[in-house]
């Protein structure tokens, strides 16, 4: 979690905007306690979001920021679906 905080600290750092870094560590922080409280850990794979996070920064890195705005896209979604089947798993059981 570490990493991923970093990660994503470092594009709304890129912003230079103090607004947005201050948003990004209140989601940021406020994520981290639902994901323990809900799902009782981080769910989802570190390999997927690895690959998620380096296509974000291909599109940064050359110079494409709708590839780079569709990847973040695909990742918070990715992100969101994980999150939402570990709840589901542990507050109604199943798969």
């Amino acid at each position: 979690l570490v990493t991923d905080s970093a990660f994503h600290h470092t594009i709304a750092e890129a912003t230079h905007n103090p607004f947005f870094v201050e948003t990004v560590s209140t989601i940021l922080a406020a994520q981290r306690w639902a994901v323990r409280l809900i799902t009782g850990g981080a769910p989802g794979s570190l390999a997927r979001s690895a690959a998620e996070h380096a296509a974000v920064v291909a599109g940064f890195r050359d110079g494409q920021a709708a590839v780079a705005e569709q990847a973040m896209r695909a990742h918070v979604q990715s992100v969101f679906d994980a999150y939402r089947a570990a709840a589901h798993i542990r507050l109604v059981g199943g798969e």
